[in-house]
């Protein structure tokens, strides 16, 4: 039993591997790399250009606003200075002034801590534009070198040995 059982694994092992579809399977596979390499990072880049400038759009924005608040809240503590200096009373309006100017002092912490978070994230969005086009060109070159491959030995060694016989059967036949 031990001998036609070998004889069977040594028939198996004598068996062509179908080289013609893993040729064609790394040629197409290098192609569908290719392909994707190409695509997705270009969809990929303009969604995270688009996010980093909606978010640079937003940081103008809230650094005008603290602006603005901060030359507000100056003017409130210059007039409650200039108040106090020269009756020592604090009125209602200059109470209430201050009041403003304290929740714009706050208004503006909040805002700053807001900025340096959609900064932190712009940076992180421009760093995976960086990566994704160093993805991409790897992609392509791999792509690239499967495809080439893949094509250049289905040709060489399976379909050049095929159109010959091929070849020589049709000249045998015209004789």
């Amino acid at each position: 039993m031990n001998s036609t059982l070998l004889k069977k694994m040594i028939k198996i092992s004598e068996l062509p591997i179908p080289t013609d579809n893993l040729y064609k399977f790394i040629a197409i596979s290098g192609l569908i790399i290719l392909l994707l390499s190409i695509v997705l990072p270009l969809y990929w880049s303009n969604d995270l250009q688009s996010k980093a400038i909606e978010l640079g759009t937003e940081i103008a924005v809230l650094q005008m606003k603290n602006d603005l608040l901060g030359e507000d809240v100056r003017k409130v503590e210059k007039q409650l200075s200039t108040t106090e200096n020269s009756n020592g009373v604090i009125g209602k309006e200059t109470k209430q002034l201050h009041e403003k100017s304290k929740n714009d002092l706050r208004s503006i912490q909040f805002s700053t801590i807001e900025i340096k978070g959609k900064i932190n994230l712009q940076e992180y969005y421009l760093k995976m534009l960086k990566k994704i086009s160093i993805y991409a060109f790897l992609g392509i070159v791999i792509g690239l070198i499967l495809s080439i491959y893949g094509f250049k030995f289905w040709y060489i060694k399976l379909q050049q040995p095929l159109d010959l016989q091929l070849y020589s059967i049709i000249n045998k036949n015209d004789r």
